[in-house]
């Protein structure tokens, strides 16, 4: 492809103990919220290269263009940059052999590029395919598809499942939840996209969400660090929740009602 940033690991989950307490950086509220503040829905690029500044996106690609929530730490980016001897930046369609016997690769730009015969191919493509935008709970109430409302599909299950189960996801909140999405052009807007979307979903899920369930939630990866900057960081997100589900509102964002 053209090219993808990940996510700085050390940025984004400190390892260090100084870090955990006393970190700028880290609480997973706050990565959504500044992530996606700067977004007019057209300035993709502009936002990826910010954060790319700020020490939160690297990549052991040149000139990266995408971000799908990859995670790396730098000092597995050095291995794979000290490893990679050539970059090509394109799409592979197939490997077929010319007439000699000799594997060619050819990519969708139209070139065609020979390889040592018994090279090793490894296939790394994404399969973060958008699924159906189907709706979230089937017409007889009787069926939940949780999909990604909340960007990944293990936290989604786990708080729609438990309201599904508790009979408190009715169809007044689901419709009002926006449609999330890893896949489309321009590519540059997926990773950004998808955190205003899974912000606000959250804040629109949270007044019906039992407190237990989100305290025992180890998919919140808030959690992961101590009892006061969880509660800082709770307060912080409900504080900006008229700003984010505004800003959500007024890009005119899919949701899952139509």
């Amino acid at each position: 492809g053209r090219g993808f940033y990940l996510g700085v690991r050390e940025r984004l989950f400190p390892a260090s103990k100084f870090g955990r307490w006393f970190g700028a950086s880290g609480m997973m509220t706050d990565e959504l919220y500044d992530f996606s503040k700067e977004w007019d829905g057209e300035n993709n690029e502009n936002v990826l290269e910010r954060w790319e500044r700020k020490g939160m996106l690297h990549s052991p690609i040149p000139e990266p263009h995408n971000w799908n929530w990859g995670i790396l730490s730098r000092e597995e980016c050095k291995t794979i940059q000290g490893a990679v001897s050539q970059v090509i930046k394109g799409h592979l369609q197939d490997i077929i052999d010319d007439p000699d016997g000799k594997p060619v690769m050819h990519l969708r730009s139209g070139e065609r590029m020979q390889i040592e015969k018994d090279s090793i191919v490894v296939n790394c493509t994404d399969h973060l395919f958008t699924p159906s935008t189907e709706k979230l709970v089937s017409p007889g109430g009787h069926v939940l598809s949780p999909q990604i409302a909340l960007l990944f599909p293990a936290v989604t299950s786990y708080y729609l499942s438990t309201l599904f189960l508790k009979g408190k996801l009715v169809e007044k909140i689901t419709k009002e939840l926006y449609v999330n999405r890893f896949s489309g052009e321009p590519k540059e807007a997926n990773a950004i996209h998808a955190s205003l979307v899974t912000a606000a979903n959250l804040l629109i899920l949270l007044p019906h969400l039992p407190l237990s369930v989100l305290l025992n939630d180890k998919y919140n990866l808030n959690t992961w660090f101590p009892k006061h900057r969880q509660a800082l960081a709770l307060g912080r997100f409900l504080w900006r929740r008229r700003y984010i589900l505004a800003k959500a509102e007024q890009l005119g964002l899919e949701k899952y009602g139509g």
